[in-house]
């Protein structure tokens, strides 16, 4: 069974952000879009920012499977395909090895759960 929602959402890592201490979920999805937004680096960048919009499952051992872009990033008037795939590329390769601290729990048990969030990008 995928959940959407469990009663303990999966966590990424310890929180260590001071302003959402206590918020351990919104807390996990702040560190897990920093380290992709982290990893992705773009040549030449403008200092503009987009989104897409990214979906995973976090296995019931924390692994991350099925990461896929339901809405890719938007570059305003630019039309780049080139640009476009290598940032779609860029997105999917930054959850490449990562894994949750502890999966999502629901009932006393261990559970696969879906996320979905959106995903910055600088270009």
């Amino acid at each position: 069974m995928l959940y959407r929602r469990a009663e303990t959402m999966p966590l990424f890592k310890t929180c260590d952000i001071e302003r959402l201490q206590g918020s351990d979920y919104q807390c996990s999805l702040q560190q897990l879009t920093d380290q992709v937004y982290n990893s992705i680096q773009v040549e030449n960048p403008s200092g503009k920012m987009t989104k897409a919009l990214v979906s995973l499952i976090v296995e019931k051992d924390g692994s991350i499977t099925n990461v896929t872009i339901e809405r890719e990033a938007v570059f305003g008037n630019l039309n780049d395909p080139a640009l476009t795939a290598y940032v779609n590329a860029a997105i999917l390769n930054g959850f490449k090895d990562l894994s949750f601290k502890s999966s999502g729990i629901h009932e006393g048990e261990n559970v696969r759960v879906k996320l979905q969030f959106s995903q910055p990008v600088g270009y």
